[in-house]
């Protein structure tokens, strides 16, 4: 390992450690101000989907959602379109993903990571589209450099008892989506409270710590790993 590659990784994990001291700070406020997970409750009671609605459905009834995904290949791939015409019609989008040229991704892409350099360059020009097509003021995007344990998104209703979670778990060596266990979290659920902090610490996070999104320098990146 090279000088320069320490030196990075070591800010990385520098920067990682303040991240996860100023979550713990924020999660013990939010504790004592009431906001404790009921004990009885466990992941294994939430409902398991398997036969899930398509995500453009959710796109084309929720008022917002808020997503974080951990490469963004799969769903960006499949439903740009969709998300950009929901932010015509008025849906506010607000998304994280890992950033594609940064060293978190080579972990996150598995073992090898043979399939990096080529989807690094694809999803870069996917997020440039959704920056250029999507209504101005509707979608939001921040890259983030440490990679989301898991993927999900915050689908906001005007009848409350819609919102919910959706959590997918992203496991290293699955081949495919049907690999990845995905759990509906409705927002009666003490849970929901737990993945939505840690969707907005995320968001708090990069708004500190990183630049407004350029996706042209961001190709240029990828293009010259």
């Amino acid at each position: 390992m090279g000088k320069e590659t320490r030196t990075k990784l070591n800010d990385h994990i520098n920067r990682r450690l303040r991240q996860t001291q100023r979550h713990s700070r924020a999660m013990v406020s939010r504790q004592s101000a009431g906001a404790r997970i009921a004990s009885r409750e466990t992941l294994t009671r939430l409902e398991r989907i398997d036969e899930a609605p398509r995500f453009n459905e959710t796109l084309e009834s929720c008022q917002e959602i808020d997503i974080m995904l951990r490469t963004g290949m799969m769903l960006i791939g499949q439903y740009r379109d969709d998300l950009i015409q929901a932010t015509h019609r008025g849906t506010r989008v607000q998304l994280i993903v890992l950033d594609p040229g940064s060293l978190a991704a080579e972990v996150a892409y598995g073992p090898g990571g043979k399939s990096l350099a080529k989807n690094a360059v694809q999803l870069t020009d996917w997020l440039g589209q959704l920056e250029r097509k999507c209504r101005r003021g509707y979608f939001h995007l921040k890259l983030t450099t440490y990679p989301p344990p898991f993927s999900m998104f915050i689908a906001k209703y005007a009848r409350e008892e819609y919102t919910h979670v959706r959590l997918q778990i992203n496991p290293t060596f699955a081949a495919t989506s049907s690999d990845r266990p995905s759990f509906r979290i409705p927002k009666s659920s003490q849970w929901f409270k737990v993945f939505e902090s840690e969707l907005n610490e995320n968001w708090r996070t990069i708004e500190e710590e990183s630049k407004a999104f350029d996706y042209r320098n961001a190709l240029k990146k990828t293009r010259n790993r």
